[in-house]
Protein backbone atom coordinates (compact mmCIF):
# COMPACT_ATOMS: atom_id res chain seq x y z
CA UNK A 1 0.00 0.00 0.00
CA UNK A 2 1.26 3.29 -0.82
CA UNK A 3 1.61 6.05 1.37
CA UNK A 4 -1.17 8.42 -0.23
CA UNK A 5 -3.38 5.44 -0.38
CA UNK A 6 -2.94 4.96 3.12
CA UNK A 7 -3.11 9.05 4.40
CA UNK A 8 -6.65 8.47 1.85
CA UNK A 9 -7.78 5.58 3.79
CA UNK A 10 -6.90 7.37 7.74
CA UNK A 11 -8.96 10.43 6.24
CA UNK A 12 -12.04 8.44 5.17
CA UNK A 13 -11.98 6.57 8.89
CA UNK A 14 -11.13 9.71 10.79
CA UNK A 15 -13.89 11.67 8.59
CA UNK A 16 -16.69 9.17 9.30
CA UNK A 17 -15.61 9.13 13.14
CA UNK A 18 -15.70 12.43 13.08
CA UNK A 19 -19.06 13.00 11.82
CA UNK A 20 -20.77 10.96 14.25
CA UNK A 21 -18.45 12.59 17.20
CA UNK A 22 -19.92 16.21 16.36
CA UNK A 23 -23.63 14.47 16.09
CA UNK A 24 -22.84 12.93 19.77
CA UNK A 25 -21.84 16.38 20.77
CA UNK A 26 -24.63 18.44 19.14
CA UNK A 27 -27.77 16.08 19.42
CA UNK A 28 -26.64 13.56 22.41
CA UNK A 29 -26.66 9.64 21.75
CA UNK A 30 -26.74 8.07 18.30
CA UNK A 31 -29.86 7.75 16.62
CA UNK A 32 -30.32 5.24 13.78
CA UNK A 33 -32.82 7.67 12.13
CA UNK A 34 -29.71 10.48 11.88
CA UNK A 35 -30.24 11.92 8.50
CA UNK A 36 -26.86 13.55 8.27
CA UNK A 37 -25.11 10.50 9.10
CA UNK A 38 -27.40 8.21 6.66
CA UNK A 39 -26.73 10.63 4.13
CA UNK A 40 -22.95 10.68 4.59
CA UNK A 41 -23.28 6.63 4.67
CA UNK A 42 -24.97 6.76 1.14
CA UNK A 43 -23.04 9.06 -0.12
CA UNK A 44 -19.90 6.47 0.06
CA UNK A 45 -19.43 4.00 -2.82
CA UNK A 46 -17.79 0.47 -2.05
CA UNK A 47 -14.68 1.91 -3.11
CA UNK A 48 -14.65 4.37 -0.13
CA UNK A 49 -16.12 2.05 2.23
CA UNK A 50 -13.35 -0.64 1.59
CA UNK A 51 -10.79 2.57 2.18
CA UNK A 52 -12.63 3.26 5.54
CA UNK A 53 -12.70 -0.28 6.54
CA UNK A 54 -8.74 0.11 5.65
CA UNK A 55 -8.14 2.51 7.90
CA UNK A 56 -9.15 0.28 10.89
CA UNK A 57 -6.99 -1.92 9.75
CA UNK A 58 -4.12 0.36 9.65
CA UNK A 59 -5.10 1.72 13.16
CA UNK A 60 -5.21 -2.52 14.08
CA UNK A 61 -1.82 -3.03 12.51
CA UNK A 62 -0.16 0.19 14.60
CA UNK A 63 -1.81 -0.16 17.61
CA UNK A 64 -3.19 -3.61 18.23
CA UNK A 65 -4.40 -2.57 21.35
CA UNK A 66 -6.88 -0.09 20.60
CA UNK A 67 -8.85 -2.80 18.29
CA UNK A 68 -10.79 -5.30 19.76
CA UNK A 69 -11.49 -8.78 17.83
CA UNK A 70 -15.57 -8.08 17.90
CA UNK A 71 -14.49 -4.89 15.91
CA UNK A 72 -12.02 -6.82 13.35
CA UNK A 73 -14.75 -9.04 13.16
CA UNK A 74 -17.06 -6.62 11.74
CA UNK A 75 -14.13 -5.25 9.36
CA UNK A 76 -13.77 -8.54 8.08
CA UNK A 77 -17.71 -9.63 7.51
CA UNK A 78 -17.86 -6.07 5.92
CA UNK A 79 -15.17 -6.52 3.38
CA UNK A 80 -16.27 -9.80 2.46
CA UNK A 81 -20.03 -8.48 1.83
CA UNK A 82 -18.16 -5.93 -0.85
CA UNK A 83 -16.55 -8.91 -2.19
CA UNK A 84 -19.14 -11.03 -2.64
CA UNK A 85 -21.69 -8.35 -3.53
CA UNK A 86 -21.07 -4.86 -3.72
CA UNK A 87 -20.71 -4.95 -7.53
CA UNK A 88 -24.71 -5.90 -7.59
CA UNK A 89 -26.11 -2.65 -5.46
CA UNK A 90 -27.91 -0.46 -7.09
CA UNK A 91 -25.51 2.51 -6.52
CA UNK A 92 -22.48 0.53 -5.89
CA UNK A 93 -22.71 0.93 -2.34
CA UNK A 94 -23.67 -1.93 0.25
CA UNK A 95 -26.31 -0.44 1.60
CA UNK A 96 -28.24 -0.15 -1.25
CA UNK A 97 -30.62 -3.16 -1.90
CA UNK A 98 -29.26 -5.51 -4.68
CA UNK A 99 -30.42 -5.68 -8.40
CA UNK A 100 -31.15 -9.53 -9.23
CA UNK A 101 -32.86 -10.25 -5.60
CA UNK A 102 -36.57 -10.61 -5.60
CA UNK A 103 -36.60 -9.19 -1.77
CA UNK A 104 -33.70 -6.22 -2.22
CA UNK A 105 -31.31 -6.62 0.63
CA UNK A 106 -28.85 -4.53 2.37
CA UNK A 107 -26.81 -4.17 5.02
CA UNK A 108 -27.62 -1.20 6.71
CA UNK A 109 -27.69 -2.81 10.12
CA UNK A 110 -24.11 -3.98 9.60
CA UNK A 111 -22.70 -0.71 8.58
CA UNK A 112 -24.39 1.01 11.37
CA UNK A 113 -22.70 -0.82 13.60
CA UNK A 114 -19.11 -0.68 11.90
CA UNK A 115 -19.34 3.09 12.17
CA UNK A 116 -20.28 3.20 15.55
CA UNK A 117 -17.87 0.74 16.68
CA UNK A 118 -15.12 2.65 14.33
CA UNK A 119 -16.21 6.13 16.18
CA UNK A 120 -15.29 3.88 19.44
CA UNK A 121 -11.80 2.95 17.62
CA UNK A 122 -11.04 6.43 16.68
CA UNK A 123 -11.94 7.61 20.03
CA UNK A 124 -9.38 5.24 21.58
CA UNK A 125 -6.87 6.21 19.44
CA UNK A 126 -7.02 9.97 19.54
CA UNK A 127 -7.89 9.63 23.33
CA UNK A 128 -11.30 11.12 23.11
CA UNK A 129 -13.84 10.69 25.89
CA UNK A 130 -17.12 10.84 24.13
CA UNK A 131 -19.61 8.11 25.17
CA UNK A 132 -22.29 6.98 23.05
CA UNK A 133 -24.97 8.43 25.58
CA UNK A 134 -27.97 10.82 25.47
CA UNK A 135 -26.48 13.03 28.22
CA UNK A 136 -30.23 14.64 28.64
CA UNK A 137 -30.98 11.66 31.14
CA UNK A 138 -28.19 12.76 33.75
CA UNK A 139 -28.96 14.68 36.58
CA UNK A 140 -26.99 18.30 36.72
CA UNK A 141 -24.97 18.43 39.82
CA UNK A 142 -25.49 22.45 39.54
CA UNK A 143 -28.53 21.59 41.54
CA UNK A 144 -27.09 20.29 44.70
CA UNK A 145 -27.14 22.57 47.67
CA UNK A 146 -23.89 22.28 50.21
CA UNK A 147 -24.72 23.03 53.52
CA UNK A 148 -22.68 24.89 55.62
CA UNK A 149 -19.81 23.23 58.20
Amino acid sequence: MNLEHRDNCLMVFRKVSETLNTQIQTHGQLQRNNKIIWDMLHSMDNDIWSMYLTGIKIIDKEFGHLVQMNEIATVLDLERIIDRWGHMSQSGNILTPFKTRAKPHNYKGRAWKMVNQGREIWCRAMQIDLPNEDASKTQPIDNIVEFGS
